[in-house]
């Protein structure tokens, strides 16, 4: 992973261990969030944030990273455990929060709203495919507001839109 930080005339690597990869870049382009995979910190996903100026790494604690809260103060992460759960990890101090899953028993995106208080989450509930949900960051379940059938979403940047891309059918099927 390759950033050039605000101010700076080089790429810095930010790379950390086995498989470094890139999520998103904070607002102020100080700061990367992202998920490292590798096999020293146990085998498993780790959500990392890291200075685009190369300072040490800050593990925010494990999962697959989604992405970071538009005021930079927050992660929201698959801990991909069994039963999954989103989980939101401070950047800073305090303590992390699980979300309760609703009916999703697979998560594959969440994306922050520019509001910082509600999160674009998409995942399976179980034997029915993708669908899109609003959740609100401090608590209570996912509401669903797309169709089955849609995933991969994402909130525009001024926060009052938002869209799932829907799943394609063979023709004939």
């Amino acid at each position: 992973m390759l950033a050039r930080p605000p101010g700076g005339t080089s790429e810095v690597n930010l790379s950390w261990l086995d498989f470094s990869q890139a999520i998103k870049l904070s607002a102020d382009g100080k700061q990367l969030l992202f998920t490292e995979q590798s096999g020293v910190v146990g085998n498993t996903y780790a959500v990392c944030l890291r200075g685009t100026d190369g300072s040490p790494v800050v593990r925010l604690g494990d999962g697959q990273a989604f992405d970071l809260s538009p005021d930079g103060k927050w992660a929201v992460a698959n801990n991909l455990a069994t039963p999954q759960r989103l989980v939101i990890y401070p950047t800073g101090a305090g303590q992390p929060r699980q979300l309760e899953p609703g009916p999703i028993v697979q998560f594959t995106v969440a994306r922050w709203f520019s509001d910082g208080t509600r999160l674009l989450v998409c995942g399976a509930e179980a034997d029915h495919s993708q669908r899109c949900y609003v959740q609100d960051a401090n608590g209570g379940a996912p509401k669903p507001v797309t169709p089955l059938g849609t995933h991969s979403g994402s909130v525009s940047p001024d926060g009052t839109t938002y869209w799932c891309a829907a799943a394609v059918a063979p023709h004939g099927a």
